[in-house]
């Protein structure tokens, strides 16, 4: 009714799970890489809980438009069964015939074991995925557990997700269910959205729908979240009642209280509205609690406290709870499988490392071999200054699955918000005075550009790098080194490899002037030059891939971490500028100092952070000619807007090819190597001849 009045193809808020309009936030993409990751050759029993609405089910359609290749997936929508009708259900999607007048147990398992044989025999994976699984009953799970004993030597013969709502934790949580919980490898719980994400959420589906993406108000968007708590099909909903409300008024625009009455009307229930005001009186009370927090821990601590840095080890993925101060800003080398989300959802295998806590972010999320983490809100800047020496990760002997390269992918986190137009960068006052003007004419809010570093060596020994990087130990006799027939005062070197030292060098490349402020801002600034942050931890490898200059913290042998600026990387030398001295060292003798962190900044060429299902318009065009050049084939004149099937098969393809996530998404990692086929001008880059895979 209202479609055709606000210039839309179709109602845009169905509360059917249409992949179309799927919107992956930062956490349905990670739960969609749980899901992935459970159809994987190396994946096993995946669980995936969330509330009611919050699109589980639309993310398993979504997994099932992804023609996934090699994968045979048998899905039971109806979980109140016995055991013989489940058995039934299974065969009857995967084709597999059996006695249908008198079926037996035994008669069912023993067709089905045959039938996966075959199947494996093949090349071929068999997934069941069992939505609302909150309702299978004991002793349905009790056979699913013995499902997953039809195995060879070395592989599990049939892969299971389980899809149910937050009642599934607390059944498999039951005593008498401990072998089934203990075979669960990854699980993820997949909350609401935030505010943010709910707007990006409205929008986003109003565009998919043909119409504008601004029908809806700043104040009516913010009522939106707060009568609906940030549920999908809430929001759905109450956009649905709200536009019809606003066609009834003849607006040409959803006002909040056109918002208000729709709630009101569709939702049939005031107390639920009522309960979501108490949202803002929530923040409130916990600031006020963490600030009596704060201060009788104050009263309690000592004058000097040294909070340091956790970096795990080895940790693939990351959940989204509120993450304490000194959260982490990377995540570690990539592992088998997703770890899990909550407290209690620790996984059993010990392929499954436990996650570290971390607020959410925004995209990104990681592309290696195993489920996306999420970003902290931790500056990586911030990380960089603070760090304390960590012992160098190395990514030999890990567990993850073997990769078409050589390389490998790190993970990955990305402050997710929108970028600014490409423009800005190149038109803003900052950037031409930092490229023609003296540094007098520097715009005001900008500091002046830093010296072009001077060229120190072309050789330096590990002593000599361990030295600058030390602190000064002796005031009297600062320590110097002869480095290439020249005399380094070492010492001076050293009170300026700090991070701002190096975000400003990184900054030059890139022609921007430096920031005046807290470094802990840097990534956040960064932004309104039309940059993003990248910041994780891989290798010289990873690194050649990327193609961009990066600060990398290097452990000092009296403790701490030193940020210093990698300008650039030959096959085996490195070029790095020290408190604004060029120093080029080989990578053997970087090793030992380094701990494969990395923060590095790119440039977004389209308008989308995340080009997958349910994206439509021109950035799908642009990731269509990438996808050409990179393929060799004719770049396209008039490519479809459309994200297909098809089209994720081609970006499945890219990402396996250099050893990233096959999500059939094109994330933050996946974009930055599609930029290197063609970067744009005045993109700095670590080598004229990138690494192809």
């Amino acid at each position: 009714m209202y479609a055709e009045y606000f210039g839309l193809r179709e109602p845009p808020f169905a509360i059917t799970p249409d992949p179309g309009y799927v919107y992956l936030s930062p956490h349905h993409r990670e739960a969609l890489a749980h899901l992935l990751y459970g159809t994987d050759e190396n994946g096993g029993f995946v669980q995936l809980t969330g509330e009611v609405g919050t699109g589980k089910t639309t993310l398993v359609r979504s997994l099932l438009e992804q023609g996934l290749e090699q994968v045979d997936i048998a899905l039971c929508l109806n979980p109140r069964l016995t055991v013989e009708e489940l058995l039934a259900t299974v065969c009857d999607e995967l084709n597999v015939s059996y006695p249908r007048e008198h079926p037996t147990l035994k008669g069912l398992v023993d067709a089905l074991n045959e039938h996966l044989l075959r199947v494996h025999a093949t090349g071929r994976r068999t997934v069941l995925i069992i939505d609302e699984a909150q309702n299978l009953s004991r002793e349905v799970l009790e056979q699913v557990r013995l499902l997953t004993n039809l195995e060879t030597t070395k592989h599990k013969l049939l892969r299971i997700i389980l899809v149910g709502q937050p009642e599934l934790r607390a059944l498999l949580a039951r005593p008498d269910l401990r072998q089934l919980a203990q075979r669960i490898t990854a699980r993820y719980h997949l909350p609401s959205l935030d505010a943010e994400d709910t707007a990006a959420y409205i929008r986003h589906r109003l565009r998919v729908a043909g119409g504008r993406d601004d029908l809806f108000s700043r104040r009516a968007l913010r009522a939106v979240y707060r009568r609906s708590g940030g549920v999908p099909r809430l929001i759905n909903i109450i956009c649905d009642r709200a536009l019809l409300g606003a066609y009834g008024q003849n607006a040409r625009r959803v006002s909040a209280g056109v918002v208000q009455q729709a709630a009101r009307e569709a939702l049939q229930d005031r107390s639920f509205g009522l309960e979501k005001r108490f949202v803002h009186i929530r923040p409130a009370l916990a600031i006020a609690l963490a600030g009596l927090l704060m201060i009788g821990i104050a009263l309690r601590l000592p004058d000097t406290v040294t909070l340091p840095l956790a970096l795990p080890a080895d940790n693939p993925t990351a959940g989204k709870t509120a993450a304490p101060a000194a959260a982490p800003a990377f995540v570690a080398a990539p592992a088998l499988a997703p770890a899990s989300r909550n407290a209690d959802q620790a996984a059993a295998p010990a392929s499954v490392p436990a996650s570290r806590k971390a607020d959410q972010a925004a995209a990104s999320a990681s592309e290696i071999r195993s489920p996306p983490p999420v970003a902290a809100r931790v500056d990586p800047a911030t990380a960089l200054a603070n760090a304390p020496a960590i012992a160098p990760t190395s990514t030999a002997g890990t567990t993850a699955p073997a990769s078409p390269t050589t390389f490998s992918a790190p993970a990955v986190t990305v402050t997710e918000t929108a970028p600014a137009p490409a423009s800005v960068a190149a038109s803003s006052p900052a950037a031409s005075s930092a490229a023609s003007a003296p540094p007098s004419s520097a715009p005001s809010g900008v500091s002046e550009r830093p010296a072009t570093p001077t060229p120190a060596t072309s050789s330096a020994t590990t002593a000599d790098l361990i030295s600058l990087l030390s602190p000064t130990s002796n005031q009297g006799k600062p320590p110097s080194s002869s480095v290439g027939g020249g005399q380094l005062n070492l010492s001076a070197l050293l009170r300026d490899a700090h991070i701002e030292k190096a975000n400003e060098g990184l900054l030059a490349l890139w022609g921007i002037a430096p920031f005046q402020g807290r470094a802990a801002a840097f990534c956040e600034q960064v932004k309104t030059r039309g940059l993003r942050c990248l910041s994780g931890q891989g290798d010289w490898e990873a690194l050649r891939h990327f193609n961009r200059p990066a600060v990398l913290p290097l452990n000092r042998a009296g403790g701490g971490a030193a940020p210093v600026l990698l300008r650039s990387l030959a096959d085996n030398r490195a070029t790095l500028e020290v408190g604004g001295q060029l120093v080029t060292v080989p990578l053997e003798q970087i090793k030992p100092l380094w701990t494969g962190q990395y923060v590095l900044l790119w440039k977004l060429q389209t308008d989308q952070p995340i080009i997958g299902p349910g994206n439509n318009g021109e950035a799908v065009r642009w990731l269509r000619r990438r996808l050409a050049m990179a393929a060799g084939q004719p770049i396209p004149e008039a490519p479809s807007e459309r994200f297909d099937a098809e089209l994720g098969k081609q970006v499945r393809a890219f990402q396996q090819a250099r050893g990233l996530l096959a999500d059939g998404m094109a994330g933050e990692q996946t974009l930055v190597l599609l930029n290197n086929l063609a970067p744009l001008p005045g993109t700095p880059l670590l080598s004229q001849s990138p690494r192809e895979p």
